[in-house]
């Protein structure tokens, strides 16, 4: 199993779209870290840079960045096998396809962790260095850099299994993709507005939770108080992930690949 987990691990750093992918999360740290954080007032409204809602929000991006980047990955995980029809030849070296799955899940697990580890280090190094320079204090407490950083990690780590499963179940990398980033900023962010009590439980929102633990200005956000714990969106997602990944490990079993 080991070398079936090296393997599959191999195939990821090999694979010229994970290095596009690991550029996009580059962007995206510039984008929503770097940027935000030398232009947003110091003083004055929400998002002012002295207030805990702008610092922790900051601070949150990379791993929050990072998950959408992981969900990607994930998909091409399983889905890209078959768009290039790469699939046949790995189950003809390892038949047993409960194996692969479990393979495959651990690699895109760590992939996802380790980019979330380096996306949540560069965002809440910038924070801790870039608020003092602007002139501003820093006000989130040692309690809340440690569960941003767990959230992360975490965050990642679970969409990258997301997306794997989705992957595994829908096989076209560009629908899985395009389908679930449909479901995470339109539907949800439709049911948000509508049901915000509900749609708290969305795998979306539930992730969030996870990577965006909640502050003092939570119910400023557009959840409002219905907005789930650290904990709490953290087994939510995990339950998704394990509902997904049944689905996936069924559909795999019994699927002809040729």
């Amino acid at each position: 199993m080991r070398e079936l987990i090296r393997a599959e691990s191999l195939k990821l750093r090999a694979t010229r779209s994970t290095g596009g992918l690991v550029a996009g999360l580059a962007v995206l740290e510039v984008l929503t870290v770097l940027l935000p954080l030398a232009l947003a007032p110091l003083h004055g409204g929400r998002f002012a840079l002295a207030g805990d809602f702008a610092q922790r929000t900051l601070a949150c991006a990379g791993g929050t960045a990072a998950g959408l980047v992981a969900i990607v990955l994930g998909v091409l995980g399983m889905a890209g096998e078959y768009r290039h029809r790469t699939l046949t030849p790995t189950l003809l070296v390892t038949p047993d396809r409960t194996r692969l799955l479990a393979a495959k899940a651990c690699a895109v697990a760590a992939a996802g962790g380790l980019l979330g580890a380096a996306a949540a280090a560069v965002s809440l190094a910038a924070v801790a260095l870039g608020v003092p320079l602007r002139g501003a204090p820093l006000v989130l407490a040692g309690g809340d850099v440690a569960a941003i950083a767990v959230g992360g990690v975490l965050y990642p780590a679970l969409a990258a299994l997301l997306g794997l499963g989705i992957g595994a179940v829908v096989r076209d990398p560009v629908v899985a993709v395009s389908g679930m980033l449909a479901l995470f900023f339109v539907v949800e962010t439709v049911l948000t507005a509508v049901a915000p009590g509900p749609a708290r439980w969305l795998p979306g929102q539930a992730g969030s939770a996870l990577a965006f633990p909640a502050g003092p200005a939570a119910e400023g956000g557009p959840l409002g108080g219905h907005v789930l714990d650290q904990a709490t969106g953290g087994l939510t997602l995990a339950g998704y992930v394990a509902a997904v990944g049944v689905a996936a490990l069924l559909v795999t079993r019994r699927r002809d690949i040729t």
